[in-house]
């Protein structure tokens, strides 16, 4: 399998010296190049799955399109195992469902996303930023949802000076 670097480097998405730059973030912080490239502005997000498209054999999907998933099949998987997984499903089709994931060819990811849905899936690749911006969203939904709803009003025994 061909390094993500050298195909960027190979498509022109990058310089040699952004490479390194990435190479070395990865060293001293952690995670994946493609999220410190990223980070840094050297290559953007289709440029970067086009890349991640053709290292991995599977298709990419862009964050807005996870973004706009129907709620329900975005709480098929759930959010603390999404989390972990970097995974999320965003579409289905003919029964089978597809599912946006940073490691789209881990066959103990692809089981545990199976176990969950109960359906056939079809992996696709998609940016750390990407599905972690679309599970916050959902996380936040969430936690609006179980807020408790403040009392209008003034509240009894107290004034309106408090």
């Amino acid at each position: 399998m061909k390094r993500l670097g050298e195909i960027l480097l190979d498509r022109g998405a990058i310089a040699i010296a952004e490479l390194h730059t990435g190479l070395e973030a990865c060293h001293y912080r952690g995670g994946r190049l493609g999220t410190q490239l990223l980070r840094f502005g050297f290559v953007d997000e289709h440029a970067l799955l086009e890349a991640l498209s053709e290292q991995l054999g599977v298709p990419p999907v862009m964050t807005s399109v996870l973004r706009r998933a129907p709620d329900p099949l975005r709480r098929m998987i759930p959010l603390n195992v999404g989390l972990r997984l970097q995974a999320m499903v965003f579409d289905r089709k003919d029964g089978v469902l597809s599912v946006a994931m940073t490691a789209p060819r881990n066959p103990a990811a692809i089981e545990e996303v199976i176990s969950y849905v109960g359906l056939d899936i079809k992996p696709h690749v998609a940016t750390e930023v990407g599905i972690m911006t679309a599970l916050r969203e959902m996380k936040l939904e969430e936690q609006i949802e179980e807020a408790p709803i403040p009392k209008a009003g003034i509240e009894s025994g107290g004034s309106a000076d408090q």
